[in-house]
């Protein structure tokens, strides 16, 4: 059993305990002199507020337990709805560095037959191709799971429209069953072990392809009766991919032994319910479609587009939810009161006013989920792209949606985009989705996007900058919807307000990386896949760099690709003077002395890679660090011409430069593995890399590491950006 995680209205307080404090006792001992110095410091780690963000294809209620609620979201774990804090309480920030392949979930399912509600199974994983899920189990509603090491590949991302697989037999709970990648999957002792059902249908299994795998829909009828030795439900629904990725159903009428496909099912179909009559209702490309276990009936009254959501009324199967999905925004709803026979389209209106931010366009935004509360006769939840909505009235001729935010962080780190300047708002994110923000507090919502401050379109920043001597100066650059064209934007009034560009060096830029020389004057802009160019006027007039190549050899060319989801940093300016410094990823070091103009190679004795990030020192004139994920950490103190390894740093993911103990010496952040350790951490140095404190804790750290970002304001603070938790904000404990 694993420790759960609690409310973040209490902090992730990382505490020494005293057997690692005596391991610590004996490594050091036992170290070169290199790590004798090597301690540690209790941290609080909190989130830094944003609100929302990310996808959440499930809601799951529990039937018997009032108020209990649970969702999943494609990338960013796992919540239960805490009525008495008002708050959703995230059930996997109890995750490891070690673990960050399992911090989401494909599918929940709760025990139907259990009245107190605490059991709990769940498919961990994200989309990680070279390590599979976990199939887990709770009995105390999330706070600690058992992890059974029953493996199998999941896709949360990916298959959104496709999630909440899994099913305990609502008439043996021992009975589980789950529609994996790899095909169904059953457990006969309540999740504890997991074998193959040998009789159903695999479907075509490729699981670690990014394509649709296996079996994906599974639906048991409780109307149907029972199948004995053992007790479990007669007539069972299975979905799953042919070899072309179109969706077979099949169906079992004695409780999984046989299987047969329904020939005249609709095609791509996504989820599907069973009513009290035994009527199974299915979305898909073209609507909503019936079966009543002879024959199909096709819903013509409604939009004949592609729909996901499909909800039942517990307590009353005659009132229905259906919602189409266009992976866009305003998707229409509709509702029924007779069993489907009629529908007509929801007239709403939706309160935005908890998250100032949030977007009108955004509501109902790709819904994946609309639920029944059983226990509140009109009240449905529902959710989408972005956020958990709630109506206490879904008959109501203008229905109202209040959104429930609250602890859910989700947001996305990008490229390039976290940066902490000395003066102003202690914080600017790049996140995907929803942009990013100038954070000018953290104990409430931001106010506005940088969308909505910087550009007009929707972007998602992927590079960030501050002018060293002119700290209020700050830039960034956009793409546009992903890949597309987008722009850059600069502010001389610490992100408050923004003037965008005054051109594009080329029709298609956008993206990439962006560094400003310490005095504000020069630019350089390393597009997402066109080119790298310097700007002397702001952006009015481009230049195409000279001397600077890629590591295909190519001239200007690009050094970040256009994908969003690339982490190298290649491109830096000195914090001093007006150098800049850039790595081709080719192992060749240069350096612009004339504005980011004109570019010479100092140095070709570095390693070989792409993922490569480049740093420059508060107030050193000509240091520069290079971080080279596995091959470690570099430092130059002469403009790039040498560099020294440094010997205690085995490997080198992200690191950052904050506000340090004495104004002539900064404090370092390092996420990686020293020497002498076992596992990845995440240390301080106030020593420019001469020893290190350790700021984590091994057991606990709730999503992958996608960007650093010392804390230029506060020595000892740090700030974090992860694939799917949002950013964490990291403290000195004693300091609270």
């Amino acid at each position: 059993m694993l420790p759960g995680s609690p409310p973040s209205s209490r902090p992730l307080r990382l505490l020494l305990h005293p057997l690692l404090a005596l391991c610590l006792v004996l490594i050091v001992l036992a170290a070169p002199v290199a790590l004798a110095s090597r301690a540690a410091e209790a941290y609080d780690w909190r989130s830094v507020p944003i609100g929302g963000g990310g996808s959440i294809p499930t809601i799951t209620f529990h039937p018997k337990v009032k108020d209990l609620a649970y969702i999943t979201t494609d990338v960013g774990g796992v919540y239960r709805w805490d009525t008495a804090s008002n708050t959703w309480i995230q059930l996997l920030d109890w995750l490891s560095l070690a673990d960050q392949d399992l911090n989401s979930a494909q599918s929940l399912a709760i025990d139907p037959n259990d009245e107190t509600g605490n059991i709990v199974y769940l498919a961990a994983g994200t989309d990680s191709w070279n390590t599979r899920g976990e199939m887990w189990k709770s009995t105390d509603r999330g706070d600690t799971w058992t992890r059974t090491g029953h493996r199998v590949w999941i896709a949360s991302n990916w298959q959104q429209t496709h999630s909440n697989t899994m099913q305990v037999d609502p008439h043996n709970s021992s009975i589980v069953y789950y529609a994996s990648r790899e095909g169904l999957i059953a457990s006969t002792d309540a999740g504890l072990t997991w074998a193959p059902m040998p009789s159903a249908p695999t479907g075509d299994v490729q699981p670690q392809r990014k394509e649709p795998s296996g079996t994906f829909l599974f639906v048991a009828d409780t109307s149907s009766g029972v199948i004995e030795n053992p007790r479990r439900t007669r007539v069972l629904y299975l979905g799953a991919f042919d070899k072309e990725r179109r969706t077979r159903l099949h169906r079992s009428t004695d409780g999984g032994l046989t299987w047969h496909e329904l020939e005249d099912a609709p095609v791509r179909f996504n989820r599907a319910r069973v009513n009290r009559h035994g009527e199974l209702w299915i979305t898909h490309r073209r609507g909503l479609s019936r079966f009543d276990g002879r024959a199909w009936t096709h819903v013509d009254s409604l939009p004949q587009e592609t729909f996901v959501q499909i909800g039942i009324d517990p307590n009353n199967h005659d009132r229905m939810l259906a919602s189409r999905h266009f992976w866009g925004f305003r998707c229409p709803m509709f509702f029924s009161e007779d069993r489907g026979r009629t529908w007509r389209q929801i007239e709403d209106e939706h309160d935005h006013s908890t998250i100032p931010w949030y977007p009108k366009e955004k509501a109902r935004a790709s819904t994946f989920a609309a639920e029944f509360n059983p226990f509140a006769p009109g009240e449905v939840w529902y959710s989408d792209w972005y956020m958990v909505w709630r109506t206490r009235d879904i008959a109501a001729p203008t229905v109202a949606w209040s959104m429930m935010p609250w602890n859910i962080e989700e947001t996305v780190g990008i490229g390039d985009g976290l940066i902490s300047p000395p003066v102003g708002p202690p914080l600017l994110s790049g996140l995907a989705d929803v942009t990013g923000f100038v954070h000018e507090q953290f104990e409430s919502y931001p106010e506005k996007t940088l969308r909505h401050l910087a550009f007009d379109f929707n972007a998602a920043v992927t590079g960030a900058d501050f002018a060293e001597h002119k700290p209020s100066t700050l830039v960034v650059v956009a793409v546009r919807d992903w890949t597309k064209a987008g722009d850059g934007a600069i502010s001389d009034d610490s992100g408050r307000t923004w003037t965008r560009f005054g051109s594009r060096p080329h029709p298609e830029a956008g993206g990439g990386r962006v560094a400003i020389s310490a005095d504000g004057r020069h630019i350089v802009w390393d597009t997402a896949g066109n080119g790298i160019y310097a700007t002397a006027d702001r952006g009015a007039t481009w230049q195409t760099v000279r001397g600077l190549r890629n590591a295909r050899g190519e001239e200007a060319g690009s050094m970040v690709d256009r994908f969003i989801f690339n982490y190298q940093s290649p491109l830096a300016a000195d914090r001093v003077n007006g150098h800049f410094y850039a790595h081709d990823g080719a192992g060749n070091f240069y350096r612009s002395e004339d504005g980011g103009v004109n570019w010479k190679i100092v140095n070709t004795e570095l390693p070989k890679a792409v993922d490569r990030k480049i740093k420059t020192v508060p107030g050193r004139a000509g240091e520069v660090w290079v971080a080279f994920e596995r091959n470690g950490l570099f430092r130059s103190t002469d403009g790039g011409a040498t560099f020294e390894r440094r010997p205690d740093v085995r490997h080198a993911h992200y690191f950052s430069f904050g506000k340090g103990p004495t104004d002539d010496t900064p404090s370092a952040y390092l996420y990686g593995r020293l020497e002498g350790e076992e596992r990845e951490g995440i240390y301080r140095s106030d020593d420019m890399g001469r020893t290190w404190i350790a700021i984590h804790d091994y057991r606990r750290f709730p999503n992958k590491p996608q960007g650093m970002a010392g804390c230029r304001q506060v020595h000892g603070r740090v700030f974090i950006a992860t694939g799917g938790r949002g950013i964490f904000m990291a403290t000195p404990a004693a300091r609270d």
